[in-house]
């Protein structure tokens, strides 16, 4: 009996019936519910940053805002990652062996070179630290970090 129920629900079903209980129900068609596609966040230029609170020490939560911030939407995740793995977001990092310095850790060389329009102010101020990075990831990828997205 339970055979010829599934039976009969498989065929009401793909001839266009709705099935409750065992019994079709002609004329009425169950849909599912509306799915809709998550937003998609258009790619903006990068905007003002403003995640500074003033004086002190820089935050995780208001480095990975100056990330956000700085980074177009389709670089934000890489950013992230690569800003995580380098300095675990920490504004202060230095690295005692290189001197690489900030949250995406430039050593010394690579942050004085002329490409860096911040080379003039401190690595260590992580709004500067991540517009040199988005400059530098613009114009040749990850590839200058060890760290990869």
């Amino acid at each position: 009996m339970t055979r010829l129920l599934l039976s009969f629900a498989a065929v009401s079903v793909a001839a266009g019936f709705a099935v409750a209980d065992g019994r079709s129900v002609a004329g009425r068609v169950d849909t599912p519910p509306e799915v809709r596609p998550a937003p998609v966040r258009a790619a903006v230029p990068p905007r003002a940053v403003d995640c500074n609170r003033g004086a002190g020490a820089w935050t995780a939560g208001e480095v990975k805002c100056a990330i956000i911030r700085v980074f177009p939407a389709a670089s934000e995740r890489g950013a992230l990652r690569v800003a995580w793995c380098e300095s675990r977001y920490r504004a202060r990092a230095v690295n005692s062996s290189s001197g690489a310095a900030g949250v995406f850790q430039f050593i010394p060389s690579t942050w004085a070179g002329r490409w860096n329009p911040y080379r003039r102010l401190s690595p260590l101020n992580p709004v500067y630290n991540t517009k040199a990075a988005r400059v530098l990831h613009m114009q040749a990828g990850w590839s200058h970090w060890s760290c990869r997205p």
